[in-house]
């Protein structure tokens, strides 16, 4: 799921630290009224007070908007009303109550109407369109913001039109037109960037962030909100907790379960501590997708009944579409199908509502999953129709069609706008410079009068100064001579300097060149492994837990069915990542050739024939690799109701009757060290399948994986352990209860605050329960 109010909120939300940027501010207006004032004066003094204090403390904001209202209508100072109801419409917003906030914004745009304030127009259409997207109403919101931009246009506020660009742009986004919503994100950045305003671009960093996360493109999407996040943190500017959300938000999408609750954590604290309810809703939310996504729905539970509760108060209504999506998942996955139709029933009238695709076609289409299951065919084919319906609208509006087009577009789009920026400068300039020469001839009347005094004044002591200045040209050729050789020191510095930073580009351009061959590459290995829904047409009882450390993996799997037999293989290749992916490649192709081509089935002849293969690939005359890989072979023969399998220094677990054995695989790994032209033998060994067999192949990345609160490796016993007590479950569920242990053996001492652990290895574990026909 996207992020919905988040970005925004950017924009949006009170923060306490600018009460100290502003209070220099704030305490000379204030002395200002404890001086005789005219009233007019003193409405603008209060409107001023109560803008400052917009973004940080609404109690004060209403303290200052109650005295300049009634002396403003008192005086008939229309300008005064309008800005004094626009700033209180402003934190009435931001506090949640929209339908008083959007009657005070339009009394501020009548008054600012009224005497054809532009200034004051163009802001109350900006504050309406915002209320109008809260509220989901966006064709009114765009309309408004459309409004607001033609005036910033007209009145050449270039901070103006980044603003309009930017909210349009979310308007979009909300929408799901994600190639409209990247344009005017890039408009608005444009801008932002001639401006040299580091918090707007950090703000329109992140909304880019978020339509790569929309495309799916979670590299790019973390690359520009690490961007925004460097930007606020140079500025001091605690809306990083914003980006925490989305780091962890994209973590989560990633798999990675350690770092998506580190950041996610970061922004709950921020919130709590700045006890601002209608974003602690948006981080229970947050909280509640990571849960469920791991599959942890007590957890998940508790957080999302938190946000609903939030949500519900603040009128939250696109969060509120996503909290009941959210609820009727974790509903599901604890088999409670009577919480999860009521959930997911809401869900979907509120996705027609808010016009929620993506959230629409997830409800719908599971909840014609549960109807199935509980045997209502008739609504379960309904909710079938309108999840298909739903999911042609998301490939209607989809980004990946069109983003790419608009990234090259908005290249040329960009030169255009830059160009049009650095005129508007040089206008800037100019009226500055005519400006100046005007007030410096006024000025050099006065001053020639003054130089003829000051002429005379000069003669007088010019003698004494002569004396002087003999010992100070002494001086000064000393320093020049000092200066000499500092400023040559600079310039090798500066030289220094550019040398690395071009440098540090030139590493970039490359790195990402390289992440984007490796995930590639990531591409070609998916391909050749086999599919988990092949697998399970002939062994449907079986699941594979496969996670990679780094992007490509050393560890693979081998499924074929052939001869009425049927082969998995596990493998654990030589290092992990790169080095160890190109063996897998070398593994996969190996096997192919000996079980299908050449008719090998023998689980010990198997792994003979790997072992020789890859002596021979690997080896030459004079300098021999000893680069392989640990492997178990077994195989199922259905109709001698045996199971024959056989490791190279790699075990095997089998479960029969509830009890657990483990099969030591041979001492030699395929390709490992032995004496010239010694021969490697494996042992084969043979189960009766008569009755249901549980086994299990796996590496050695999840007994090796450190955590826990004392930091130490998993372990080989425990893990039999882990085995031995979830064997009696379903295969799914088994999958399921393996990836919550590891993930909470990791961020066991996250919970008590500090950082989780960083995967050390490539993970692969398979079971298989199998029983003769």
């Amino acid at each position: 799921m996207k992020n919905l109010v988040l970005y925004l909120a950017l924009f949006l939300l009170p923060v306490n630290w600018l009460i100290a940027q502003n209070q220099a501010k704030i305490d000379s207006l204030k002395a200002l009224l404890n001086t005789h004032v005219a009233d007019t004066q003193k409405v603008n003094i209060y409107n001023k007070l109560a803008g400052l204090y917009q973004r940080s403390d609404s109690a004060q904001v209403a303290y200052y908007t109650s005295l300049s209202i009634p002396l403003a209508k008192k005086l008939h100072f229309t300008q005064g009303l309008s800005q004094a109801y626009y700033s209180l419409a402003w934190v009435t917003m931001v506090h949640g109550h929209y339908a008083v906030a959007l009657d005070l914004f339009k009394q501020s745009l009548g008054f600012a109407q009224k005497i054809t304030d532009k200034r004051g127009i163009a802001d109350a259409y900006n504050g309406l369109g915002i209320v109008q997207m809260y509220q989901s109403d966006y064709t009114a919101a765009l309309a408004y913001h459309k409004k607001s931009l033609n005036i910033n246009i007209e009145l050449d506020d270039l901070t103006g039109q980044s603003y309009s660009y930017n909210n349009i742009g979310m308007i979009y986004d909300n929408q799901g037109k994600y190639s409209l919503a990247f344009y005017y994100y890039q408009k608005s950045v444009a801008i932002k960037r001639g401006l040299g305003d580091i918090s707007g671009l950090a703000v329109g960093y992140n909304n880019i962030g978020n339509i790569y996360t929309a495309d799916n493109n979670q590299r790019k999407a973390l690359k520009y909100y690490k961007q925004s996040l460097k930007l606020f943190q140079k500025n001091n500017d605690k809306r990083v907790a914003y980006i925490y959300i989305n780091l962890g938000d994209t973590y989560r999408k990633q798999g990675n379960f350690t770092k998506s609750l580190e950041y996610t954590r970061k922004a709950l604290q921020y919130f709590q501590k700045q006890q601002n309810k209608a974003y602690e809703a948006e981080i229970h939310k947050a909280f509640g997708e990571l849960y469920v996504t791991f599959n942890k729905n007590t957890r998940a539970l508790e957080h999302l009944n938190k946000a609903l509760t939030l949500s519900k108060v603040h009128q939250q209504s696109e969060l509120l579409v996503a909290i009941y999506t959210l609820l009727g998942k974790a509903y599901y996955q604890q088999k409670q199908y009577a919480l999860t139709i009521d959930y997911l029933v809401k869900g979907v009238t509120l996705a027609k509502a808010t016009s929620r695709w993506e959230y629409l076609k997830e409800c719908a289409l599971l909840l014609a999953k549960v109807y199935k299951a509980e045997g209502n065919y008739k609504k379960a084919s309904e909710y079938q129709e309108v999840g298909l319906q739903a999911t042609d609208s998301v490939m209607n509006t989809s980004v990946q069609t069109k983003l790419s087009d608009f990234e090259a577009f908005y290249e040329y789009e960009q030169e255009k706008d830059s160009l049009r920026l650095l005129q508007k400068q040089k206008q800037q300039e100019y009226a500055a410079h005519i400006a100046a020469q005007h007030a410096n001839q006024q000025i050099s009347y006065l001053g020639l009068g003054l130089v003829s005094i000051l002429l005379l004044s000069v003669l007088f002591f010019y003698r004494q100064k002569q004396r002087n200045n003999q010992k100070l040209n002494q001086a000064n050729s000393e320093l020049h001579t000092v200066n000499t050789a500092l400023l040559a020191a600079k310039d090798e510095v500066d030289g220094v300097n550019v040398t690395l930073q071009e440098m540090l580009e030139t590493i970039e351009k490359q790195n990402d060149d390289i992440l984007d061959s490796i995930v590639y590459a990531q591409r070609i290995q998916k391909a050749v492994l086999p599919l988990e829904k092949r697998i399970k047409e002939y062994l449907p009882e079986s699941f594979v837990f496969f996670k990679p450390r780094d992007i490509v993996s050393g560890d693979f799997y081998w499924f074929e069915e052939v001869n009425n037999k049927q082969f998995i293989i596990m493998a654990d290749c030589t290092g992990h990542g790169v080095p160890g992916a190109f063996m897998t490649m070398l593994g996969i192709q190996a096997l192919n050739n000996i079980i299908i081509q050449n008719k090998i089935y023998a689980p010990e002849q198997i792994l003979q024939t790997l072992n020789q293969t890859f002596h021979t690939l690997l080896n030459n005359k004079g300098s021999a690799m000893h680069d392989g890989m640990d492997v178990v072979v077994s195989v199922i023969d259905r109709q001698a109701k045996k199971m024959h399998c056989a490791g190279a220094n790699s075990p095997l677990i089998v479960i029969e009757q509830g009890k657990a054995q483990e099969i030591k695989g041979g001492i030699h790994s395929i390709n490992g060290y032995r004496r010239e032209n010694a021969l490697v033998n494996f042992v084969a060994h043979t189960f009766d399948i008569s009755t249901p067999t549980t086994f299990y192949l796996y590496s050695d990345g999840f007994q090796d994986q450190f955590g826990g609160r004392e930091g130490k490796k998993f372990m080989k016993k425990r893990f039999r352990e882990l085995l031995g007590s979830i064997a009696s479950q379903p295969m799914v569920k088994q999958r399921q209860i393996l990836r919550a242990t590891l993930s909470e053996w990791m961020a066991t001492e996250a919970l008590d605050g500090m950082l989780p652990y960083e995967q050390v290895d490539d993970i692969l574990v398979i079971g298989v329960k199998v029983v003769a026909n």
